[in-house]
């Protein structure tokens, strides 16, 4: 997937945000290599949530689907990568935890092409992370993470014709086992470690994880993005939750 990745994005723009809708409670500071969000009011969990944005989109345009995470007390940082290419800065993540010293446990996430990097990051340091999280993203076998025991959500829309249903459900066995919800009420309300959980949004596309319009030879979303990007931040938390993860 990886060369698959930066042969379709070297020949394209870079994906620039949309307007980011504010909403209150979010403690915004950006510097040169990250973004980081935070709760500005109330509890301060103890995990925090690494971020690799999608290959050439600007890590500006993941703010509107991760900021109702840090309004409930999670620290997000989502980072800046050279060329806004995730590949080129492979375990760049794991050296920005100290920034953030109240944070005592980390979650590694990234989309499309940064999924697949913080795959091999986990491979290269599978204890620096407590679990992992891929929006339309798959393990493409550069890094084997069957036998790794953190706990992985793996979010993908119906519509997405990048990182297609058929490519995720292939590419299951480079990951921890795996078990299929299709609600909110079917998150399993124990601990997952060693398991991945696999849901499908119903109607979404690969763009609509961010906020940058649309991309190249993307399906085209039957949902809004505000739907899903509601059903994005449902699903993590309820992951967390499930994994004790405040």
């Amino acid at each position: 997937m990886v060369g698959i990745l930066i042969l379709l994005v070297v020949n394209s723009c870079s994906y620039l945000p949309e307007e980011v809708d504010w909403i209150n409670g979010v403690q915004v500071d950006e510097r040169s290599n990250y973004i980081s969000l935070k709760p500005t009011t109330g509890t301060r969990f103890k995990t925090g949530l690494l971020f690799y944005p999608g290959g050439l989109v600007d890590p500006h345009a993941y703010i509107p689907s991760l900021q109702g995470l840090a309004v409930e007390g999670y620290t997000i940082v989502i980072l800046k990568v050279s060329a806004n290419l995730a590949i080129t800065n492979r375990n760049k993540a794991a050296s920005y935890k100290v920034h953030f010293p109240e944070v005592e446990q980390w979650v590694l996430a990234g989309h499309s092409l940064g999924g697949v990097v913080s795959c091999m990051d986990i491979y290269d340091n599978p204890s620096e992370y407590v679990g992992a999280i891929l929006m339309a993203s798959y393990n493409d076998g550069s890094a084997d993470l069957s036998d790794w025991d953190g706990a992985v959500l793996s979010l993908f829309g119906s519509e997405d014709r990048l990182a297609t249903v058929e490519s995720i459900r292939a590419n299951e066995d480079l990951l921890p086992r795996g078990i299929n919800i299709e609600r909110l009420v079917d998150m399993p309300t124990s601990p997952t470690g060693g398991q991945t959980i696999y849901h499908q949004i119903d109607g979404g596309n690969h763009a609509q994880f961010g906020s940058y319009g649309a991309q190249s030879e993307d399906g085209t979303a039957s949902i809004t993005r505000a739907a899903q990007q509601t059903a994005i931040v449902n699903y993590i938390r309820s992951f967390f939750n499930a994994n004790d993860w405040s």
